[in-house]
Order: structure tokens, then sequence, then C-alpha cells
């Protein structure tokens, strides 16, 4: 993981740029790729044959890699929570949890956001020292 592996990745990617990363879970695993993006999920399609969708709401992004977008949840909580057919309706946006999680990350976010920018320059000057 790097650098914005603690932050809030709906406010500091470009979710565009997103679109067919692979998707993975805090124990490592694959839940798919970025197939479809809305103002408040990430659809992810896993497998060719037999294929399970994710919903899975963005406010449960921990991270992105350049690579790899990664879930603060284990396989098995977006398995239970976020699998479909069909995108979740709205009201699963509003629960108690989701709220609570959004406020924490929002919180979180507000707080690490001058850190983060901090950090994109460090980042930048030792991938490129020609920059300063």
């Amino acid at each position: 993981m790097n650098l914005i592996n603690d932050l809030a990745v709906a406010d500091i990617i470009s979710w565009d740029k997103a679109t067919d990363k692979k998707v993975k879970t805090s124990d490592d695993k694959d839940v798919g790729k970025v197939k479809s993006i809305t103002r408040d999920y990430i659809q992810t399609k896993e497998g060719t044959i037999g294929k399970n969708y994710y919903y899975i709401p963005k406010y449960y992004m921990k991270g992105y890699d350049g690579d790899h977008v990664w879930v603060s949840l284990a396989k098995d909580e977006v398995r239970s929570k976020f699998e479909g057919e069909k995108d979740p309706p709205a009201s699963i946006f509003r629960t108690p949890e989701y709220l609570e999680r959004r406020t924490t990350i929002t919180k979180q976010y507000m707080i690490s956001r001058p850190i983060f920018l901090h950090m994109q320059v460090e980042v930048r000057q030792q991938k490129y020292p020609q920059i300063q």
C-alpha cells in the first residue's frame, strides 16, 4: 500500500482513473475490477464465467496505489454486505452504519489532508528528483 492508505480515497483520487483497476480487500483478496462508479459506490465485477458483482460504498475504500483500489473490509464482509445482481437502493446510503462511516472518514480526511499534500510533494521529489 502507499501513503494514502488511511485517507478518504473518495476525495483524493480522480475516480475516472479507477475504472478497470483491480480491487483488493483488507485481507489481500481480489473482488474484481472497477466497472462503474456512481456518486455513492463503485461496482466491481469478479470472474468471467461465474460473475460476482459488488456494489461497495466509496467510504469503505481505503487506498489507491496506482494499480489497485483497496477496500477497508475483508472479502467475506464485502461479499455478505455488498454482493448483488443489480444496483443497490439509495436507502443503503442512509443507514446509521453508513452515515457513521462517512462522518468518520470525512473527519479523518480533513485532519490528514495537509499531511497528504505534503507527502505528495515528497513522493514526487523522490520519484522525479529533477522536480524541486
